[in-house]
């Protein structure tokens, strides 16, 4: 099945997607609503000021490729995933999440989520669309680094 992109008019070529690319598309969207949820949960019960620094800068980034990624999935009539599937407050106990557990699930996100960019880009074969929209999300990724690395949040 391919996907079209909503043209102007018959007389321009429309882009298509095939189906692996747009789940690749409606994938990586819904692991970024699914982790904003927990960092949301996360921030109501962190304790160190320098990591509340760091979950901030780190939803700014991700809630930036999130409008990128709709606007990607409205352009070729893709449903996106539900936004809101985990409530945003924390019904357990503070103590079980330490801000060192908290961060080392952090590292692991970005980690897992950086080799699902790239599983993304190399099976975009059919479009050059889909591997430009996933080269956007790379210096959101950057960013985030320097802003651990500098300070610069």
């Amino acid at each position: 099945m391919i996907f079209s992109r909503q043209g102007k008019g018959t007389t321009e070529k429309q882009r298509l997607v095939d189906t692996r690319e747009a789940f690749n598309l409606w994938d990586i969207l819904r692991s970024k609503y699914l982790v904003i949820d927990k960092l949301n949960i996360w921030q109501q019960v962190v304790h160190d000021k320098d990591y509340m620094i760091i979950l901030t800068g780190l939803i700014r980034a991700l809630e930036e490729n999130i409008a990128i990624l709709e606007q990607e999935l409205k352009k070729y009539s893709i449903t996106a995933p539900d936004r809101h599937r985990a409530a945003v407050s924390h019904p357990g106990t503070v103590q079980m999440l330490t801000d060192e557990f908290m961060a080392q699930e952090t590292f692991l996100y970005l980690q897992e989520h950086v080799e699902n960019l790239l599983k993304s880009f190399r099976t975009s074969v059919s479009s050059r669309v889909v591997p430009q929209c996933l080269l956007w999300h790379y210096p959101s990724h950057r960013t985030v680094r320097t802003g651990l690395v500098h300070g610069s949040w």
